[in-house]
């Protein structure tokens, strides 16, 4: 994982050897897969996943996965690292007064997506594309742009409401692609239905923005004119439409679009109590016969303006069901997330 050029390997011999009379000598091989699990790659032509760890640093490691080979064929996740401490939620109790201030310990990594799921690759998983933003534009790929006007349902089935990550019977197993329903049923199929790949919660999806900094008014900064350089909205967007993923700078940890471009689904139900009640960042806040679902993301291409809503505590919501106009905004899309058991 070492960059190019010369570097010094010191080996420090154990305990009772005599260094003076004991050599060493190595082999250094450079190889294109950098080693390591900071990255989860899954090739949707193959359906082969395989890892890859940081390059020398995080800005080199963002230069390899910004590239189309990444929005198209290979499905990047990168992992949040279990032990750590994760600030969330904002201290404005007219803001977000169910999202106030709170510290998660994780016990397990996860996974989550380094972009929101491509026109490209919804295509190819499910065989469709929706997105209303496909109008050519130059200099703004349509496959590069984040798949939108897809309902919560369309993503995890139509009696989705109340399901939780890595346990959910709504969800089955298929024998086939072509046998599943909805978009993460036939993306497990194409990997084997052997891992379970889903929405994040709001938790995973508020740490993962954070990148580990406690509470700031933007993920970047305190500033809004920053947010130039990190969001797509009206200021920033060509020809009145979602953009490339990847075409602003990333938070901390490598990850694109996290404010700006598109809202987020989430696994959430979007029920009145405090995110911080929850008893873990895996468990999604669910309720009977709630049929409304959390979307997180802070902001969309079509805001005039970087306001409240890019804050990562921001929260809004849409209708789960595939019949409400609602539920089809072309300002919303989706990443892949996935908890290490």
């Amino acid at each position: 994982s070492a960059s190019d050029g010369s570097h010094v390997v010191t080996w420090t011999a154990p305990a009772g050897y005599k260094t003076s009379n004991c050599t060493m000598s190595a082999a250094l091989y450079a190889s294109d897969v950098p080693s390591g699990d900071d990255y989860m790659i899954l090739n949707l032509e193959t359906r082969k996943m395989s890892f890859e760890g940081l390059l020398s640093s995080q800005e080199a490691s963002n230069a390899r996965y910004n590239d189309g080979w990444y929005k198209t064929t290979n499905v990047v996740l990168r992992k949040v690292a279990a032990g750590g401490t994760y600030p969330t939620g904002n201290a404005s109790t007219t803001m977000n007064p169910n999202n106030l201030p709170t510290t998660w310990t994780t016990d397990r990594d996860y996974y989550i997506g380094v972009f929101p799921v491509t026109q490209w690759q919804y295509r190819k998983v499910f065989g469709s594309n929706p997105a209303r933003m496909q109008t050519v534009i130059e200099g703004n790929n349509k496959d590069y742009r984040p798949v939108e006007y897809v309902s919560y349902k369309n993503l995890r089935g139509a009696n989705a409401n109340n399901t939780a990550l890595a346990a959910d019977a709504t969800i089955p197993a298929v024998d086939s692609v072509s046998d599943g329903t909805s978009f993460f049923q036939k993306f497990n199929c194409m990997f084997g239905n052997k891992r379970y790949f889903d929405l994040p919660t709001e938790v995973m999806f508020e740490i993962a923005e954070r990148a580990g900094v406690a509470e700031r008014a933007f993920f970047w900064g305190d500033t809004a004119d920053d947010g130039v350089n990190y969001c797509i909205y009206a200021g920033t967007s060509t020809g009145s439409s979602t953009m490339e993923v990847g075409a602003k700078l990333p938070n901390a940890w490598g990850l694109y679009d996290v404010a700006g471009n598109v809202y987020e689904w989430c696994l959430d139900a979007a029920v009145s109590e405090q995110l911080s009640t929850l008893p873990d960042p895996w468990t999604p806040r669910s309720e009977e016969g709630v049929v409304l679902r959390r979307i997180r993301g802070g902001g969309y291409w079509g805001n005039s303006s970087i306001g409240q809503t890019f804050r990562a505590s921001y929260r809004d919501n849409r209708t789960t069901d595939t019949s409400q106009s609602a539920a089809w905004n072309n300002g919303v899309g989706f990443r892949v997330a996935y908890i290490v058991e």
